[in-house]
C-alpha cells in the first residue's frame, strides 16, 4: 500500500469545511411551499355576492299572517284586566299574608306568552308561577285557590247595588276559579280570559319533598325554569321581530306535525340566534 502523500483527506472523507464541535448553528430558512392566497389582492377574479333581492310580496304575506295571529284588543283587554286582578290578590299574600295561613308564599312571577307578548289568538290564557317558601301540600294549593276566589268575589260588583236598568248592559262575566290536574295549581276563569296559577316552591325545598305529601318536585322544578325563562326573555326577546317570528313559528308547529318537537324554549332560542347573529331585518 502507497503511503498518502499530500492528497489531503482520505477517500470517502467529508468534503468542505469542517464546523468545529459545540460551534454556533447555521441560519434557519423556514420553507415556504407558495405564497399565501389572499383574496384582495384577487378581487377581480372573485366578485362580490350580489346583494339579495327585495321580497316584498314574501314578507307582506308574512306580516299578513302575523296580524291573523295576534290576539284583537278586546282579547288582550280582558286578559290584562283578569290576570291584574289576580296578580295584585296574590302580591298582596306575599306582602302581608293576614288571615291566610295554610302557605307562605315567597314570589309571584308571569311567565309565559303573555309575559313575553307572544300571545296567539284564540288562546286567552296566561301563567302565574307562584312560589311557595313552604313546603307545596295540595291542601295548601287548595286553600290558596280558595283564598283567591274569595278575594275576587269581594271585588266583583253585587246585583242589589246595581240598578236593574243597568244590570244588563254591565253585562260583566263571572269569575270562576277550579283547580288544574293533580291539584297542581288553580285556574281563573272570566269569560273568554283564564289566567293559570302554577305552584312552585323555592329550590332548597325539592330536596325535601314526599312524593305521599307534596308535589311532583320534577313539575316544580320545571316551572322553575319556566321563571329563569322568563327573565332570559325580557333581556333578550324585546325586539318587535324576533316576537313576530316567535308567532309564525308557533303557528307552523301547529299547522304540520313535523314542528311538535319545538319547545317554547328551542322556538324562543332559535329566533334569538338568527336574529343576532343572521342580523334578520325587521318585520314589524
Amino acid at each position: 500500500m502507497r503511503p498518502n502523500r499530500g492528497r489531503g483527506l482520505m477517500r470517502g472523507g467529508i468534503r468542505g469545511p469542517i464546523r468545529p464541535f459545540g460551534g454556533p448553528p447555521g441560519p434557519f430558512r423556514p420553507f415556504i411551499p407558495h405564497i399565501p392566497f389572499d383574496l384582495v389582492q384577487c378581487e377581480n377574479a372573485f366578485p362580490r355576492a350580489k346583494a339579495a333581492p327585495e321580497e316584498k310580496a314574501f314578507t307582506d304575506a308574512l306580516l299578513k299572517r302575523h296580524t291573523d295571529l295576534t290576539p284583537s284588543s278586546a282579547e288582550q283587554a280582558s286578559i290584562l284586566a283578569l290576570v291584574t286582578k289576580v296578580q295584585g290578590i296574590l302580591d298582596n299574600l306575599v306582602i302581608a299574608p293576614a288571615g291566610f295561613e295554610a302557605a307562605t308564599l315567597e314570589e309571584v312571577r308571569q311567565v309565559g306568552s303573555f309575559k313575553k307578548g307572544t300571545m296567539m289568538a284564540g288562546r286567552n290564557v296566561a301563567d302565574i308561577v307562584v312560589m311557595f317558601k313552604t313546603l307545596p301540600t295540595k291542601e295548601a294549593v287548595t286553600a290558596l285557590a280558595n283564598k283567591v276566589s274569595d278575594e275576587l268575589k269581594l271585588q266583583e260588583p253585587h246585583e242589589e247595588a246595581v240598578p236593574p236598568r243597568k244590570r244588563v248592559a254591565q253585562n260583566t262575566p263571572k269569575t270562576v276559579v277550579s283547580l288544574l290536574p293533580n291539584e297542581t295549581g288553580f285556574q281563573v276563569n272570566s269569560g273568554e280570559a283564564s289566567v293559570q296559577c302554577l305552584v312552585t316552591t323555592i329550590p332548597p325545598n325539592l330536596k325535601k319533598l314526599d312524593a305521599d305529601l307534596h308535589l311532583d318536585g320534577k313539575m316544580m322544578n320545571g316551572r322553575l325554569a319556566a321563571i329563569r325563562h322568563a327573565r332570559w326573555f325580557e333581556e333578550n326577546g324585546q325586539h318587535s321581530s324576533v316576537k313576530v317570528l316567535i308567532r309564525l313559528l308557533r303557528d307552523l308547529k301547529i299547522r304540520f306535525e313535523g314542528f311538535s318537537p319545538l319547545t317554547p324554549w328551542i322556538i324562543d332560542l332559535l329566533v334569538y340566534i338568527l336574529f343576532v347573529q343572521l342580523k334578520i331585518v325587521e318585520l314589524g
